[in-house]
């Protein structure tokens, strides 16, 4: 995803950008959609450009407990600064891409995956209340019970 020059001096509100799964090379995150839609706003300011808005990711996880894949769709939030200024993007509590002067546009797209990875849940689970395998004969207890259960806890 490239954002143009020309569009940061003009400014926009509320633009929808669809972006290729593809084009961020995440073979750790699986999508359930081959694209995934960004709303940003951009706002001119004297240190650059401001750029604000959210990704809607249709993900995909593997359920920690019960090993069965179920898609959950998030909302991550986009806050960032597009600048020319070097000073300005040195500072370690902003976020921020450089815009050389001779460029006429910045790609988003290794931002955009990581404030994809980063929002990624550390423990996936398809509900609170999964129960997960059995730990004996490995049968999903969300789905069947089994007998293994009682003699295992009698032991």
């Amino acid at each position: 995803m490239k954002l143009f020059r020309t569009d940061l001096i003009n400014g926009f509100t509320d633009r929808l950008f669809e972006i290729p799964v593809e084009s961020l090379n995440s073979p750790e995150i699986e999508f359930s959609s081959d694209t995934l839609q960004c709303t940003i706003t951009s706002e001119s300011s004297p240190h650059g450009y401001r750029i604000n808005g959210r990704i809607t990711v249709p993900f995909i996880f593997r359920c920690d407990r019960c090993l069965e894949s179920y898609p959950d769709e998030q909302i991550i939030p986009v806050s960032f600064w597009v600048t020319e200024k070097l000073d300005f993007s040195e500072k370690e509590e902003v976020n921020t891409l450089f815009l050389p002067p001779i460029s006429d546009s910045v790609d988003l797209n290794q931002i955009i995956y990581d404030l994809i990875l980063v929002e990624k849940p550390v423990k996936c689970l398809c509900n609170s209340d999964c129960k997960g395998l059995c730990v004996q004969c490995g049968k999903n207890l969300n789905h069947q019970s089994c007998d293994c259960s009682d003699t295992f806890e009698k032991k």
